[in-house]
């Protein structure tokens, strides 16, 4: 059967469950967004992380890709969503996207807040 007409899942699994040789590797990355859809997005990861364990290791990243504050000065409702997403046991990495940010200043102030998430909750930031 083609790779066209297969199910997604059943692509899956099949590259899951594919032996490689012991020297190489296989990654695939997916970031699990919070932002206009709130932890459903999380929630599933974590549950197909819980569910592949022992089989293969699911890395869960929360990531915003909407502007994380409001102004300069206060982190917005996006930031609050992210921060909250972090409390879930299972997630080990905090990203945003800076570049959305409508000034420079902020999109500086997106990065120093990611970092702070990190390293708050000794978290992956992605470079």
């Amino acid at each position: 059967i083609s790779p066209a007409k297969q199910k997604p899942a059943s692509l899956s699994i099949k590259l899951i469950c594919t032996p490689v040789p012991h020297d190489w590797s296989v990654r695939a990355s997916r970031q699990v967004e919070i932002d206009g859809v709130g932890m459903v997005c999380l929630e599933t990861g974590l549950r197909l992380k819980s569910e592949w364990e022992g089989i293969c290791e699911i890395q869960t990243a929360a990531f915003d890709r909407k502007p994380t504050s409001i102004d300069v000065e206060a982190p917005g409702e996006n930031f609050e969503l992210l921060a909250k997403a972090l409390d879930h046991p299972g997630v080990s990495v905090v990203g945003s996207a800076p570049w959305v940010e409508p000034s420079r200043k902020k999109a500086y102030k997106n990065v120093a807040e990611i970092l702070a998430l990190s390293k708050a909750g000794n978290l992956h930031a992605p470079r």
